[in-house]
């Protein structure tokens, strides 16, 4: 079998996010996608995330009712700083039998090179790169320190061009923030849940708390 792993913050996640691991599972034939709720992304250590529990809980709304999308703790359950090369270990060794690919925008290819570990990255999973704006070609070339060619030639049959859909976890928490509805950019489960605990609203101004 084959597994994606799809990690983000997901704070929330939204109706891109699921359109784009359905069509990771068509394009790069794949058989399941695991979202992975980072706990400490490693390019947002000063941004503050929803609690764990809020994202996950907006994640199995979101992936009910979808027998190939899964819901995968691990970078939660193991606290710190989330490095994609240690969650595919143990994803690894979870599923020794099984081939993982890794799902990637071509904006973070960019800066792939950066990443912990980027060969055994390559080594643990085969990196599936979707294209999708801002960048609007997938430079192959960035791999070649990290692959063979038989490597590369398996990343760039699994990978492909995303639907173009501007929609982003920022853009709704800015929406809620200035009151303007988010219907139709998220599942109306999560919509309702994040109504319901008054998700991303702004902070009472002193003027308001006086009243």
């Amino acid at each position: 079998m084959n597994i994606g792993i799809f990690g983000g913050s997901f704070d929330p996640v939204h109706y891109g996010h699921l359109l784009l691991a359905q069509q990771a599972l068509q394009s790069a034939k794949l058989d399941s996608i695991r979202f992975i709720p980072a706990a400490v992304p490693p390019h947002k250590k000063d941004h503050q995330l929803s609690r764990d529990a809020i994202r996950v809980e907006m994640l199995k709304f979101a992936t009910a009712g979808n027998p190939d999308f899964f819901v995968d703790t691990c970078e939660i359950d193991r606290g710190g700083v989330s490095y994609t090369v240690d969650t595919l270990r143990v994803i690894h060794r979870k599923f020794p039998e099984q081939r993982l690919f890794l799902l990637m925008g071509a904006d973070s290819l960019l800066e792939f090179h950066t990443w912990k570990d980027p060969e055994l990255i390559c080594e643990l999973a085969t990196p599936v790169v979707i294209c999708r704006p801002p960048v609007s070609r997938i430079d192959y070339g960035l791999f070649a320190k990290f692959v063979s060619a038989e490597g590369l030639a398996e990343i760039k049959r699994h990978s492909f061009q995303s639907y173009q859909i501007e929609l982003s976890s920022s853009g709704i928490r800015e929406s809620i923030s200035s009151k303007q509805s988010i219907r139709y950019q998220t599942p109306r489960a999560v919509e309702q849940y994040i109504h319901q605990k008054g998700l991303y609203l702004p902070p009472p101004s002193e003027t308001q708390t006086q009243k």
